[in-house]
């Protein structure tokens, strides 16, 4: 049966959790993805953040940005695929070129530190059954206490689409 380890990034991109959120915002933009794990100078797992919660944190204290999340979240049925994709160029420029508490607020202070992790040699149902059951749009693969990969919920369907399931 075919694992995890066929199907996840072994490249992970990851956030210092010292980086603002404008500068959150401009990686998960820029590479295109929702979220990333968020590691110190040692490479352990301290958490995850996700484009939603940039978007929580900004729109705390902005009405107008509140609105725009409150229009994302009708628009994309809970899942979120970047920020590119999320957000009207209005919107994303609203969000990246607004408030200081962009760069006041750092990663450490959003993100959530309960991880869901699996590892490479779970079967890709399994993992699959998990994220699931936990509404989850990605599950970090660890080796050995080692963050060695990333499968997001796309990853699945397209495991499934291409016969691994």
């Amino acid at each position: 049966m075919a694992t995890v380890a066929e199907i996840m990034h072994k490249e992970v991109i990851t956030v210092s959790p010292r980086a603002t959120l404008r500068d959150l915002a401009r990686l998960l933009s820029e590479a295109e993805i929702s979220g990333v794990p968020v590691v110190d100078n040692g490479g352990s797992v301290l958490g995850v953040v996700s484009a939603t919660d940039v978007l929580r944190a900004a729109s705390e204290e902005d009405e107008g940005l509140q609105r725009a999340l409150d229009a994302v979240e009708r628009r994309g049925s809970g899942y979120y695929r970047d920020l590119g994709r999320l957000l009207s160029d209005a919107e994303l420029e609203l969000l990246l070129g607004n408030g200081s508490e962009l760069d006041d607020v750092m990663v450490r202070e959003i993100m959530t530190t309960s991880l869901l992790a699996v590892e490479p040699a779970l079967p890709i149902p399994a993992a699959a059954r998990l994220m699931s059951d936990k509404h989850a749009h990605r599950v970090l693969v660890i080796d050995n206490e080692e963050l060695v990969g990333i499968v997001t919920a796309f990853d699945m369907v397209k495991a499934i689409a291409d016969g691994h399931v």
